[in-house]
């Protein structure tokens, strides 16, 4: 992770979201995944995501200790 902090700046870590257009689909995903409709790639693709989510959440930790720090 911190490879990616003196990569990428801090500022970009922190100001990044999926489009608007990812987020409802994702949404979509757990609605289905909810309602046990959806397909076995579908389910990866989400468990994907999920792990992206929380490297995300850590790196944008990081990246915000950072930004303190100047």
């Amino acid at each position: 992770m911190d490879l990616v902090i003196e990569k990428v700046t801090p500022q970009v870590i922190v100001e990044f979201e999926a489009s608007d257009t990812e987020k409802a689909f994702i949404h979509e995903l757990f609605y289905r995944q909810s309602a046990g409709t959806l397909t076995p790639e579908e389910a990866e693709y989400l468990d994907q995501v999920v792990e992206f989510e929380m490297l995300m959440a850590r790196l944008q930790a990081k990246a915000f200790k950072a930004l303190k720090e100047i």
